[in-house]
């Protein structure tokens, strides 16, 4: 016998699921803006272009959930802070709380990290034309080589060297 229950459960929609008019809905949940703020401060600016930059490392503005844009935006926030903070440290205009710049520093990072920021190895491999070259080159090497120790032999056979190898080229075609 099995046991089915009449119960499911509910599946929840976004009150605007199935509107088209974006001026039903905020800018922010229309996809317009990033913050509720007209974006013309360098603040905003700044906020705008470094969550730009976070977007694409992830695969695109697309192709993240909510979740995911709400922690880019939150470290955004933390990052646009900091780097005003670098700023009157730099410009000298006083000194900066260094304890709540590293706690502001280390909540950046856990958000980034949640979000899926990792160290990503060098690709240390050559590709062909790297190979080939270097193949090229260690074969210019031992000719080199090769000549080198030829025209050692002829110095200490006492031989005069400018004259053998002006003989040899004139052998070669």
């Amino acid at each position: 016998m099995t046991f089915e229950s009449s119960h499911r459960e509910p599946q929840i929609e976004p009150r605007w699921s199935g509107r088209k008019d974006k001026r039903a809905r905020t800018p922010i949940a229309n996809g317009t803006r990033l913050i509720m703020a007209d974006g013309r401060s360098l603040w905003a600016k700044r906020f705008t272009e470094i969550c730009s930059a976070h977007c694409a490392d992830l695969g695109g503005f697309d192709n993240l959930s909510q979740a995911e844009l709400a922690i880019i935006k939150r470290a955004a926030t933390l990052q646009v802070e900091l780097e005003a903070l670098e700023t009157r440290l730099a410009n000298g205009e006083g000194k900066i709380d260094l304890v709540a710049f590293a706690q502001i520093s280390n909540g950046m990072r856990r958000l980034l990290e949640t979000v899926g920021i990792r160290r990503r190895p060098r690709d240390c491999t050559p590709n062909l034309a790297e190979i080939v070259a270097s193949h090229h080159n260690d074969a210019e090497m031992i000719d080199a080589r090769a000549e080198q120790s030829r025209v050692d032999e002829m110095v200490e056979q006492g031989c005069d060297t400018r004259a053998e190898e002006s003989s040899v080229e004139e052998d070669t075609p």
